[in-house]
């Protein structure tokens, strides 16, 4: 459930948002041939995976998740798949809805 709230708010504030999707997509673009950009990028990416963890580990300490989940491994699937959702938004526009990406985390969490 905490996944759930916590994929929400990131919908919310990178997805429904009016051209975050899009800044993204080009703050990325640039980062591939300037450091300082890609600094920027992998904190951001680092905050995403943190977060992910935290969710992961309290989830496996509460039984929800299975005790043979790795967070990390896990927590980085997440945070690809969130990335791809970001350009999938950019190409295709409010199309892609919460219920999507909803979807696309079940298939990759697994659960």
């Amino acid at each position: 459930e905490r996944l759930r709230r916590a994929l929400g708010d990131w919908y919310a504030y990178t997805i429904d948002e009016p051209g975050v999707a899009r800044a993204l997509s080009e703050i990325w673009a640039e980062a591939a041939t300037k450091p300082l950009i890609r600094d920027l990028v992998a904190r951001r990416r680092e905050r995403v995976l943190v977060i992910a963890q935290l969710i992961i580990r309290d989830g496996i300490a509460t039984g929800e998740l299975p005790a043979t989940l790795d967070p990390d491994a896990a927590s980085r699937a997440i945070a690809c798949l969130l990335d791809g959702i970001v350009l999938e938004r950019v190409e295709r526009g409010a199309e892609l809805t919460f219920a999507d990406v909803e979807r696309r985390v079940d298939l990759i969490a697994g659960w």
